[in-house]
């Protein structure tokens, strides 16, 4: 059994080279580190009374696995990873590798205010410094951060927070233990994927720029450059001679023996940003894909296609009549087709789908509460497919994103491909006309060990930029197609703004076994009448990632002396309880609100060309939504029989059934209306207070979709490209990826990526095999 394990474990993942730069001071680092401990602290009966010690270990007791110790809950509780050296060196590599300068500079001048008299006594009250205070009284004052008037106070609490949760689960040796969640997950099947070839310019001299010719370039692997590359090779194959296909992934293959990662060398290989990318003023965190095959890659199996009233919206709004036609549907039932994803109205291959205990639950609990839900499709070919890590990565090859179908079928057809390829601009030939006329493209290439780097100047006739909704648009804007030149480029950023409504059951859940997302809860969908609302879903149930979202609320810890540590100790023991939980994921399709589409955007780090930053603050109506359907979620974990129901906000305390506080096993019927009555109650209390709970002063969300920073438009006064993906005002210059819809999609974004770019790829070839016929 233990050497069957062994075989099925991933093979670790090449690491890129450590970064030798100290971004802080010694005494910075100190102001830092004594900041992060007060979120994670070493707990024991000698710090807090010994009653309430008792009662949290009493809760780890209770949920742990039958194999564990007389004192894993002791450990647990006591362990304190924030002293650590390989604490210290992963925060270091963090700040170096993916932090905007400007960020790192900013925060250094925090630390070092706090290590002086005048700047500790303004955000502390005290002249004497943080690091130098005692653990109890650097707990209150951090706690008192999180809703402080001082923008920076805020700015500190929040990003010392999510460094310390993330650092620690990573970094933990008995987390994993307390929750029995397993190293190789328990259904893994292990199949290989495609062998792709990449071209190498290591042996090309190193003082002047590589010279390459070819026909297509396609920019970027994700779900619109695979849709592109597949469909071009294929419709281009019988041309004499044929076309030459290059395609360019900034980031780099890994093949499935490394799938699934972890989730630290996930966000180091298969994610933008580490992991993530923070809006300028902290209220939403966007995760994105940034490796081969995009965010296919990382993206899970769920396949929706756009509903009727986005496309009606998009034809009629945005003045494009093809969202509207059979034409379009086509492309969308194609994608679908080849990726074996079943219609809706196949009701034998959606009974084929197998779900999780928080899908199975989410269907069961929107049946008894009259809530519409349904089975979501996969892109599984139909096959079985109970992976519950795809996020970093599928072993079985089962997912058919465009690392395992679209690019191997281009490949096979002759696109070529080069890795670790950075496009820095557009070559355009200025000279034939009032458009610009592009002609190629200068890159930087680097080899895989970091070793060796090359120039390379690329020509070819056509252009199709498939780089994403976050690069995309810096693409342009490298290029010379600045805001001055259109200010569409870059703007109109939307997202699905997303919450997690965590609820944790007397039995065990398991939450990271099983598909992801094969359920979806629509019935808040349409709040608006307007196609503006948020569905509900099951989020990826890693330990990583729901303990990095899980809040601690620092209110816990200010009541009195007495409960300085109630806020660490309370986090500690909600996620112990996660191997008994899942969450829900609320979803909103965000709204196009006049003159918001100025707020949100996306642009270059002005230090660093290949760092993208985002400005998005998710709007009133957009939060009053996920409101509302945080509320259904926590109905639908209420009736299910959830003990606890924890609404991912730091501002809106955790619900526990009066019942699940006793260890009587008769609970009267008087009990279950008190149960009914608390929890209505509870409901009321957070209804009472509103949006004010959203504040994104004090709250974050996160997104995993972005659409719309070079969105489609009827004429070049309303967007970036035109209806076939041509960028106007230029030639040769194609965009095929989500950041061409025209507003969001309300759903996944994949199919409505990939069906559009299907539509583009489809005039290219037109347009190409005429020119080969001339």
């Amino acid at each position: 059994m233990l050497e069957d394990m062994v075989a099925m474990a991933a093979v670790p993942a090449p690491v890129p080279p450590l970064s030798t730069n100290e971004v802080f001071t010694s005494d910075q680092w100190r102001t830092l580190l004594s900041i992060c401990e007060v979120f994670l602290p070493s707990i024991s009966s000698s710090i807090i009374e010994e009653k309430k010690y008792a009662e949290a270990r009493s809760k780890v007791v209770g949920i742990l696995p039958d194999t564990a110790d007389d004192n894993l809950a002791d450990r647990y509780l006591a362990e304190n990873v924030v002293m650590s050296k390989d604490f210290k060196e992963a925060l270091n590599q963090r700040f170096a590798r993916y932090v905007p300068q400007a960020q790192v500079q900013g925060l250094a001048s925090l630390l070092s205010a706090l290590n002086s008299k005048i700047g500790c006594l303004v955000m502390t009250g005290s002249m004497v410094s943080l690091h130098d205070q005692d653990l109890l009284s650097r707990t209150k004052i951090v706690m008192k951060w999180a809703h402080s008037y001082l923008d920076p106070c805020r700015a500190l609490y929040q990003a010392a927070e999510f460094l310390t949760k993330a650092t620690w689960l990573a970094q933990s040796s008995v987390l994993h233990q307390i929750l029995d969640y397993p190293k190789v997950p328990r259904n893994i099947e292990r199949h290989p994927g495609y062998d792709f070839k990449f071209l190498d310019f290591s042996n090309e001299p190193a003082n002047a720029p590589v010279q390459i010719d070819a026909d297509v370039i396609i920019i970027g692997s994700g779900c619109g450059a695979g849709v592109v590359a597949e469909h071009l090779s294929s419709s281009l194959s019988r041309l004499n001679p044929k076309p030459r296909i290059l395609l360019l992934e900034k980031g780099y293959h890994f093949s499935n023996s490394h799938f699934p990662m972890d989730q630290s060398a996930a966000g180091v290989n298969l994610q933008e940003g580490g992991g993530g990318v923070l809006s300028d003023d902290g209220s939403i965190a966007v995760l994105a894909g940034s490796t081969w095959g995009g965010g296919g890659t990382v993206n899970w199996s769920a396949s929706l296609q756009p509903q009727h009233f986005v496309r009606e919206e998009w034809a009629a709004k945005n003045r494009l009549p093809f969202m509207l036609s059979q034409e379009f549907q086509e492309c969308l039932d194609e994608v679908c087709d080849k990726m074996g994803v079943c219609k809706p109205n196949d009701l034998n291959g959606l009974a084929q789908i197998e779900h999780n205990f928080g899908n199975s639950t989410l269907l069961e609990g929107a049946r008894r509460l009259g809530l519409t839900a349904k089975v979501v499709p996969q892109n599984s070919a139909g096959k079985h497919h109970y992976c519950g890590r795809c996020s970093f990565g599928c072993a079985s090859s089962t997912k058919q994103g465009p690392a395992t179908f679209w690019l191997p079928a281009a490949a096979e057809q002759g696109t070529e491909f080069v890795e670790g390829c950075f496009v820095e601009k557009i070559i355009w030939d200025e000279s034939r006309g009032p458009k610009r006329n592009a002609t190629g493209v200068k890159a930087t290439w680097v080899s895989r060990a970091r070793d060796v780097t090359r120039q390379l100047n690329i020509s070819a006739k056509h252009i199709i930029v498939s780089s994403g909704t976050l690069h995309s648009p810096l693409l342009l804007h490298r290029s010379g197609l600045t805001p001055a030149v259109n200010g569409h480029i870059g703007s109109n950023l939307h997202l699905h703004p997303a919450i997690g409504v965590h609820g944790t059951y007397p039995q065990r859940a398991n939450p990271w076994d099983g598909a992801i997302l094969t359920t979806v809860m629509t019935g808040c969908e349409n709040l608006d009448g307007n196609g503006h609302g948020a569905k509900v879903e099951v989020n990826l149930g890693t330990p990583d990632i729901t303990g990095t979202i899980m809040p601690s609320r620092p209110q816990l810890s200010l009541s009195n002396i007495e409960s300085t540590m109630e806020s660490a100790l309370d986090y500690r023991v909600r996620i112990a309880r996660h191997g008994h939980a899942f969450a829900f994921i609320v979803i909103a399709r965000d709204h196009a609100e006049a003159g918001n589409s100025k707020k949100s955007y996306v642009y270059c780090d002005p230090n660093d060309m290949q760092k993208v930053r985002v400005n998005y603050t998710p709007s009133p109506t957009d939060r009053k939504h996920l409101l509302e359907a945080a509320i259904a979620a926590a109905r639908m974990h209420f009736v299910m029989g959830a003990k606890t129901i924890d609404i991912f906000n730091p501002n809106i305390s955790m619900f526990e059934r009066p019942t699940a506080r006793t260890t009587k096993l008769n609970a009267s019927q008087s009990r279950t209306l008190s149960d009914e009555d608390a929890f209505e109650n509870w409901l009321s209390d957070i209804r009472a207070s509103g949006i004010s709970l959203f504040d994104p002063r004090t709250s974050r969300v996160g997104s995993a979709h972005q659409m719309g920073t070079c969105r489609m438009s009827a004429s070049p006064t309303d967007g970036v490209v035109d209806p076939r993906g041509k960028v106007w005002d230029t030639e040769n210059v194609y965009i095929a990826d989500a950041s061409i819809l025209p507003s969001a999609s309300g759903v996944n974004p994949m199919i409505s990526n990939m069906g559009l770019s299907l539509h583009v790829a489809r005039g290219i070839a037109k347009t190409i095999e005429q020119s080969w016929e001339c």
